[in-house]
């Protein structure tokens, strides 16, 4: 299936399912369930910073299993509960001490392993606990180096729903249920959409489902406590925002995300409108559908300084969320990459260009500025994701600054400086926690170090030179000022992180393989539209991935 425990991890290995029979030996292994005071701050942490973005466990009936589970000394002493409420009390303790106050990454691996030994029997049930089991297990290697394939977890939670028909219409299909197990199937799917959506938009692969096959509805903006057997029942002093409406606000970013993939960079066998005339949404159709989202964002104020461990659904969340969406947007007009014959129609005037590199040169720099301002509070904790986001936003700054000469020319030297710092410092923070991350800090340290060069006058494009009339000089002349022979020396021992080596590859093709006059003027490029999204990113950092 793809899962494997913490001491089987290695990325691109082969893993197993753990076996759903669960010896003697390792009932005996197994911890022993914290105190209550111990118990409950992790269980807090958990749906504080981990349920608010995806809430697929109902708090009312986890808090049940949870009160029931203690009644054993051990989980190994659980008998008469089943496998099912010990495996996701067990979860929740190992993923609440990755996101608690004091961080227990020991504790943490020692009960997502106990966990496992009950996986196998919740998984062998093919309903909802199965699909829950699968995002409790996505969810944790969403903070740890440790964990699972995102990719294979979420695409196994995905298509279990679809087997169930979650992707289908409440009201039409499945007015039968209990009011909880209909809201909760519903829930069930968009984490699991959400799961999928962003990390095929990492890999530039299709996602598990089309939207044109979902027409089941979005959850309802309630809190748990409020979802009852019986039905909704709302407090009488119930608060807006809940704790559903950062989760079904992400939800409709990631169906924008969804869009952008569909339209921009859709597959031959997928360019319907060529027969049918539709041409799909335009460029400002879909920045409009971005703009409205934005303006329809909770209004949500960042949580005070001495006491967040995440920063999802603040107001600086949504706006890293924008900025990086407008990347994903733009992305294909400063590429140079052969469009699909199938795109839809998008402008090439140099203008148009040219702003395409001002919109990612500029959103690109206040990512790196806002994540550094973020992430100063030393109780923020990183994601996979965020590390991710962090290192493609300050790829596409440099990227901005190699490619176009009016950015270089009107990007000023100090704010260059800072907002290379400001990426840099936050890799080397997140660095310092997992040591998987040093290749992005190495990278980008040397990019942007040799970005900082050139921007300084140490690396002159050599067309702002005047040109001798001898070859033979014109050769010694280049080879001593020509950027790409500074930048892309010198890399052999360097680790480049496979996700990323399109947007490495694209800088060095670009730094060496440009005309000299396409340095002197961007807008004699002729820039194709699009990407290849086989290429765009390796899945084999999606061996321990996280989200936003």
């Amino acid at each position: 299936m793809g899962l494997r425990t913490p001491m089987q991890s290695t990325p691109g290995s082969k893993a197993r399912m753990p076996a759903s029979a669960k010896s003697q030996t390792a009932k005996h292994a197994l911890p022993s369930w914290p105190s209550v005071e111990q118990a409950e701050d992790l269980t807090e942490a958990f749906f504080h910073n981990v349920h608010a973005q995806f809430p697929f466990l109902h708090r009312p009936t986890l808090k049940k299993w949870e009160q029931e589970c203690r009644r054993s000394r051990s989980p190994g002493g659980v008998t008469e509960l089943g496998d099912v409420p010990v495996f996701f009390v067990l979860m929740v303790y190992a993923t609440g001490s990755l996101v608690s106050k004091h961080i227990d990454t020991a504790a943490a691996e020692k009960y997502y392993i106990a966990a496992m030994e009950y996986l196998g029997p919740v998984l062998e049930q093919d309903g909802m606990e199965s699909i829950q089991a699968l995002l409790a297990i996505a969810v944790y290697s969403v903070r740890s180096p440790l964990g699972v394939s995102l990719w294979k977890v979420s695409g196994m939670a995905l298509r279990l729903c679809v087997q169930l028909g979650y992707h289908r219409s409440v009201e039409k299909y499945r007015r039968s249920g209990d009011a909880i197990t209909k809201e909760m199937s519903k829930r069930c799917f968009w984490a699991a959409y959400t799961f999928d959506r962003y990390v095929s938009s990492i890999l530039g692969l299709p996602g598990g489902i089309s939207d044109l096959a979902i027409d089941v509805e979005l959850p309802f903006d309630i809190n748990d406590e409020e979802l009852t057997s019986a039905g909704i029942v709302l407090a009488a002093d119930r608060t807006s925002p809940t704790t559903m409406t950062g989760a079904i606000h992400t939800i409709k970013l990631r169906q924008i995300w969804s869009k952008f993939s569909t339209h921009l960079f859709p597959t031959s066998s997928l360019c319907s409108h060529d027969n049918h005339g539709d041409s799909g949404p335009t460029i400002e159709e879909l920045r409009q559908e971005l703009e409205d989202w934005r303006a329809t964002a909770p209004v949500v104020v960042d949580p005070p300084l001495d006491s967040p461990l995440s920063v999802f659904a603040s107001i600086g969340w949504f706006q890293l969320a924008y900025n990086h969406s407008i990347l994903l947007l733009y992305r294909h007009y400063i590429m140079d990459t052969k469009p699909y014959k199938c795109s839809p129609p998008l402008p090439k005037t140099p203008d148009i260009v040219n702003r395409a590199f001002e919109e990612c040169f500029a959103k690109a720099q206040d990512q790196c500025l806002l994540y550094r301002r973020m992430y100063q509070n030393p109780s923020i904790q990183f994601t996979w994701g965020s590390l991710h986001m962090l290192f493609f936003s300050g790829l596409t700054y440099l990227y901005c600054l190699w490619r176009s000469k009016p950015i270089r020319d009107a990007a000023k030297q100090r704010d260059v400086v800072n907002t290379c710092m400001a990426c840099q410092t936050v890799l080397v923070i997140i660095a310092e926690r997992w040591k998987l991350a040093t290749s992005y800090r190495d990278l980008f340290e040397t990019l942007s170090d040799r970005t900082i060069s050139m921007m300084c006058g140490d690396l002159v494009p050599e067309t702002t030179l005047p040109r001798s009339s001898s070859p033979e000089a014109d050769t010694v002349e280049q080879e001593r000022v020509l950027p790409s022979q500074d930048w892309t020396n010198n890399f052999d021992g360097l680790d480049i992180p496979p996700e990323s080596e399109w947007m490495v590859s694209e800088l060095f093709q670009t730094a060496q393989g440009l005309d000299p006059t396409e340095w002197d003027d961007i807008t004699n490029i002729d820039v194709d539209f699009s990407f290849q999204p086989d290429a765009f990113h390796h899945p084999a950092m999606w061996n321990n991935a996280g989200v936003l």
